[in-house]
């Protein structure tokens, strides 16, 4: 059984394609402050991230979960007992570059265009890499979200198309 065209099968079926903002490491943006060494949280150019982003389209399947308080950037206090933490749950394809602290934005599609209707934007907080088969080849990619959007509005999303590489750019609402 090839697992991995299972999982296709799966993300085929039940997935839908979602945006992915992530980090491109190469430029910083320019309200990053190499005094303080951060950026602006309310930076509406890279969000608050620091580097130029990428946007990128991919297939996912998102869920709604509880997960163990001891799942890093998760945690939430409280009394006694154990406590599960809502989150949100996204599965992805191995090729999906992502990593804690990249967002995913949950978009509808009309006619090939990425439309936000206000499902939510989510700064993964955790990737779980280790659903391989025999140690080898990935399967699947895991990323984990706080249940609570970020606050961010959107604006609009424009589709740039370079080079044959298609990119999006997104235009946030003034706060």
């Amino acid at each position: 059984m090839d697992l991995r065209y299972e999982f296709d099968k799966i993300i085929e079926t039940y997935g839908y394609p979602v945006l992915v903002v992530r980090q491109s490491k190469k430029l910083r943006c320019s309200c990053w402050n190499e005094k303080t060494q951060e950026a602006d949280r309310a930076c509406p150019a890279c969000f608050g991230l620091g580097w130029n982003p990428i946007v990128e389209k991919h297939e996912a399947r998102g869920e709604d979960t509880s997960v163990p308080e001891t799942l890093g950037r998760l945690t939430q206090s409280g009394t006694f007992g154990n406590i599960g933490v809502h989150s949100r749950k996204w599965f992805m394809r191995p090729e999906a570059e992502v990593v804690s602290k990249d967002y995913v934005v949950d978009v509808e599609w009309k006619n090939g265009r990425p439309v936000y209707t206000g499902k939510g934007i989510y700064e993964i907080s955790h990737v779980d890499e280790t659903m391989k088969y025999e140690e080898t080849e990935m399967i699947y990619k895991i990323a984990y979200c706080k249940d609570t959007p970020v606050q961010k509005n959107i604006r609009g999303i424009r589709i740039v198309e370079v080079q044959g590489i298609i990119n999006y750019e997104l235009a946030l609402e003034d706060m």
